[in-house]
């Protein structure tokens, strides 16, 4: 018998716009109010964070505008940016085919 998979969104942060979903998630972990593994989504950034100081643009409701909230103490710090990178690749490869142009 298949068991229905429990949905939980307490760790789900869904916003409308913000300046960045990276400074909101910085923002949460500094007041230590939030847990590993939480999402933040928003419809548009008006100042998005790339890497090494770079800015991302995006037009409202047109891109995938998220970060994730990991404490990976399982990992040494100089790997863990490998996180991003399969996270992105995976998404990207699972997206491709459902969305045009993707790309990370």
């Amino acid at each position: 018998m298949a068991q229905k998979m429990k949905k939980d969104f307490n760790n789900l942060i869904v916003l409308s716009e913000v300046d960045s979903t990276n400074n909101y998630a910085n923002h949460l972990v500094s007041a230590e109010s939030v847990s590993s593994g939480t999402v933040v989504l928003a419809q548009y950034q008006k100042s998005g964070r790339g890497q090494r100081g770079n800015a991302w643009k995006s037009a409202p409701g047109k891109n995938l505008l998220a970060s994730i909230v990991l404490y990976p103490d399982f990992l040494p710090a100089p790997q863990q940016f490998y996180l991003s990178k399969i996270a992105s690749l995976a998404l990207a490869g699972w997206l491709d085919g459902k969305a045009d142009e993707v790309s990370v």
